[in-house]
């Protein structure tokens, strides 16, 4: 076996051929079965400075100054690998609050939630996978409203919302005043009625602005939706912890909040009452109809690459930065703090959040089914409650109606799952 050893190989009025390696000229370099380019200065996720021919590598089918294509799997120029999604919980896998509510408003799939009312009710609900092109993908979870008393042509309104906080734009790399750069989103969606839907990409800081998409659907069938939206001149997002921009999905909105004359694919100024187009109405006046997404993704640049899969851990994490709960189990000891009696009727003490600091102060909502204070001797379970203080970290609670004496010390028990401290900061 021979080998060349050298710091250095110029060419001499023609190529160097290496055979087996390759061909190195003056225009470029040839590395037989790995690279075939006259020109090739960059690096492999697209950002390539001089680009010509169709460069190949074993595994990344195409090199190009926009994309890199590994596999038939798209990734844009410049993006990350990692963390690329902006929406958190796009495939509806944490649902702290529970699993299913007539209610509207955040009630099941954290970080989303329906709106919906005026004549129209039904089930939002955490639905789980086992078969389709969505679950081939991975996904094993999806989010659905079910309609149970059909809403009007005019004032009804069902929307899927997710804020996204404007600091996570404003740091994302989208040039978002410009016309030149894109964010794209995607996700999977079934309706049980055929027809044209719509979509929204709406900014939240200064003047609002609506970039509305549509999407047909035919019955009973996953489709996976993309669109890529433009930046514009008017967008404004601070880089805060405020609400930069809401992405909504509308299975329907009545006359009184649509109008024939909201242009698609096209930023326009916001206005509740001309938010889309008008729909149609087959879906909401139909008994039973349903609506379902799974696998919303929210990416800067061109491409809608494959959904970023995250484990369940990562996502619950990322959610409890805007709702956390304590929750008692029956059978087991459910203490959260230990308070200390600052008066004979009064104990004080702080809860501190147990999945990290909150987005911002939240409000807490407190559900006493059987809560008991414990201190010695006694156990006390006719309580009343006063947040004193509130914190990103905890709140300080002060627990009334107890029968101590200062100095004294006890610990607050939640018994049973009914018993739940909220703490809430959803945008």
């Amino acid at each position: 076996m021979s080998k060349i050893v050298a710091d250095n190989i110029s060419p001499r009025g023609s190529d160097v051929t290496i055979a087996g390696v390759g061909t190195f000229s003056s225009s470029g370099v040839n590395l037989t079965g790995v690279v075939t380019a006259t020109s090739f200065v960059g690096d492999v996720t697209g950002n390539a400075t001089g680009l010509s021919g169709s460069p190949t590598l074993s595994g990344i089918t195409s090199v190009s100054t926009t994309n890199l294509t590994v596999n038939g799997n798209a990734y844009p120029n410049g993006g990350p690998l990692s963390n690329r999604n902006l929406i958190i919980n796009g495939a509806m896998q944490v649902a702290q609050r529970g699993t299913s509510s007539t209610s509207s408003d955040f009630r099941t799939v954290d970080r989303f939630y329906y709106n919906f009312g005026n004549t129209l009710a039904g089930t939002q609900s955490q639905q789980t996978l086992s078969s389709g092109t969505p679950y081939n993908e991975g996904f094993r979870n999806f989010y659905r409203f079910a309609i149970s008393t059909p809403g009007s042509a005019t004032s009804t309104y069902c929307q899927l919302i997710q804020g996204i906080e404007a600091q996570n734009l404003a740091t994302s790399g989208w040039q978002y005043t410009s016309a030149d750069s894109d964010i794209t989103v995607s996700f999977w969606v079934r309706s049980s009625v055929a027809q044209t839907f719509y979509g929204a990409l709406k900014s939240s800081d200064g003047t609002a602005q609506n970039y509305v998409f549509s999407f047909a659907l035919s019955a009973d069938t996953w489709t996976k939706v993309t669109k890529t939206i433009p930046g514009n001149t008017n967008v404004q997002i601070d880089n805060d912890n405020g609400q930069g921009a809401q992405l909504i999905i509308y299975p329907f909105m009545g006359t009184n909040y649509s109008d024939s004359s909201v242009n698609v694919d096209a930023w326009q100024a916001y206005s509740g009452s001309t938010r889309i187009p008008d729909m149609a109405t087959d879906w909401v006046l139909t008994n039973g109809a349903t609506f379902d997404v799974t696998g919303v993704q929210l990416e800067v640049g061109s491409v809608a690459t494959p959904f970023e899969h995250r484990s369940y851990g990562d996502e619950f994490q990322r959610c409890c930065r805007y709702y956390q709960r304590l929750e008692g189990r029956s059978g087991q000891d459910g203490d959260i703090c230990i308070s200390a009696f600052y008066t004979t009727t009064n104990a004080y003490g702080p809860i501190y959040f147990p999945n990290g600091n909150m987005r911002t102060y939240p409000t807490v909502n407190i559900i006493d089914n059987a809560i008991t204070f414990y201190y010695p001797g006694n156990a006390d379970a006719s309580l009343g409650f006063f947040v004193g203080g509130i914190h990103l970290e905890r709140i300080a609670l002060n627990v009334q109606n107890v029968s101590g004496s200062a100095g004294d010390s006890g610990f607050l028990r939640l018994l049973t799952s009914a018993d739940v401290f909220e703490f809430s900061a959803e945008l």
